[in-house]
């Protein structure tokens, strides 16, 4: 078995309600913290965000700060260009009034920004969040900086024809879901791609022209002994199973076939509405179909329209 060279985190469960941006790992909160003495907001490492820009930026910041302060929270979003700030896209907006810490010390505030004007391509931006102490918008202290990555959403078009050309590339005919999850399954059908779908348990015989997608499928006793020859991306939805460590990896097939196990417990869940979980998503395809194609190719990347 080996580990294929792709950076890959698991990640954490989607949140219901509006889509979050999202972390590499999955998570959609950062933190901030408000000095108890000299006023100036505690600077906080966090990781950046992903998100498609043609909805609005919400995400959770958990604001610790003195008892008995109230607080609110503004934002600047700036654009970069070679690593150097090129445009304000938004200026003193607020994303979070009105915090009052008079029986707690420690707030998990919800926040957003409004849509941001389209982008082309994958965009850098930087997000300067401000602390406003006693609700008074005009006075405010830093409290750091979060890199947000902005990505322009693929159509269905774009996802169907990416989809049908890895198949063809590989000699595939077509592709099959089986097991007990839904994200996968509804993720496609919202692309109009379409797929055979085998219900819950693994299929008896495996034809070596389809691409299965296992979406969460029971285990199976004999282990991988129907997998030769077939090609099958088997992603695992149990943290205690014998892959404990997340990551995805290849399983060696003599008979030319390809079998890949995934320990990304949340990310088809959230293919939906994470860029960056669709990046992996569609990187975990083309590794598994075309493995040189895939380590010649040190980015990720989505759909775009011809």
């Amino acid at each position: 078995m080996r580990t294929l060279p792709l950076l890959l985190i698991a990640l954490a469960s989607a949140d219901a309600g509006l889509p979050r941006a999202r972390a590499e790992d999955g998570s959609n909160v950062i933190t901030l913290h408000c000095e108890a003495h000299n006023g100036k907001g505690g600077q906080q490492v966090n990781p950046p965000l992903f998100f498609f820009g043609d909805q609005p930026l919400i995400f959770d910041a958990i604001v610790t700060a003195p008892l008995g302060s109230r607080v609110s929270l503004v934002a600047d979003v700036l654009q970069t260009t070679s690593g150097s700030l090129s445009a304000r896209l938004l200026k003193n907006v607020a994303v979070s009034r009105d915090l009052k810490f008079d029986t707690r010390t420690q707030w998990v505030a919800d926040c957003s920004l409004p849509a941001l004007p389209p982008v082309r391509s994958r965009t850098h931006l930087l997000l300067r969040l401000y602390i406003s102490k006693g609700g008074q918008p005009g006075v405010r202290s830093s409290a750091g900086s979060i890199d947000l990555y902005d990505y322009p959403r693929p159509s269905a078009t774009a996802w169907r024809t990416t989809f049908a050309g890895i198949l063809a590339q590989s000699g595939l005919a077509g592709a099959a879901v089986f097991g007990n999850g839904s994200g996968l399954r509804r993720f496609l059908k919202a692309q109009g791609i379409d797929y055979d779908d085998l219900g819950v348990d693994w299929p008896d015989s495996l034809d070596r022209k389809t691409l299965y997608l296992a979406d969460s499928p029971p285990p199976r006793g004999d282990g991988m002994a129907l997998l030769t020859g077939a090609h099958v991306v088997h992603f695992i939805a149990d943290t205690a199973s014998d892959l404990v460590i997340p990551g995805v990896y290849s399983i060696s097939d003599p008979a030319g076939g390809a079998t890949v196990k995934v320990n990304m417990p949340a990310l088809l869940d959230s293919l939906e509405e994470s860029p960056r979980s669709q990046e992996i998503f569609l990187g975990i395809l083309r590794q598994t179909l075309n493995p040189q194609a895939a380590a010649d190719d040190s980015t990720l990347t989505l759909p775009t329209d011809p």
